[in-house]
């Protein structure tokens, strides 16, 4: 499943969509009765949209969405497995993932900031896409 998420965010991303509220609770998988590949699907698709450009920003919000839903659930080998399927050929560039991962920390950590500062009462997140050593 994490193969078929990776692929799915890479694909909206080459395709310059946008989903405002990208999160694991919006991605909705089918067993497709194989066990190399789900079928996932998007839903809550009010925030979608087809930007004529897909900044750095807008990605990077979208990685770290998906890494505060599902974040505590992965373990950091499959945290990289995700990344890998994401990056695809691009994931051999260490100079990339090291400029990606720590964007994608700080806008998680800033996300759970913000949905503290909202809604105290609510679960506590982690920081949970630590890949540091």
């Amino acid at each position: 499943m994490l193969r078929a998420l990776g692929r799915l965010y890479r694909s909206l991303h080459r395709e310059k969509i946008y989903h405002n509220d990208l999160k694991a609770s919006n991605v909705l998988a089918v067993d497709s009765g194989s066990a190399k590949e789900a079928i996932l699907s998007l839903i809550d698709l009010q925030g979608v949209k087809k930007c004529f450009f897909l900044s750095e920003r807008r990605k990077i919000k979208n990685l770290a969405q998906l890494n505060r839903t599902l974040g505590d659930c992965l373990t950091r080998t499959e945290k990289l497995f995700f990344l890998k399927a994401y990056l695809g050929s691009q994931f051999s560039d260490r100079k990339g993932k090291r400029y990606l991962v720590p964007r994608i920390l700080g806008e998680t950590l800033r996300q759970i900031i913000r949905e503290r500062s909202r809604h105290p009462d609510a679960g506590n997140y982690s920081v949970a896409w630590s890949l540091q050593q």
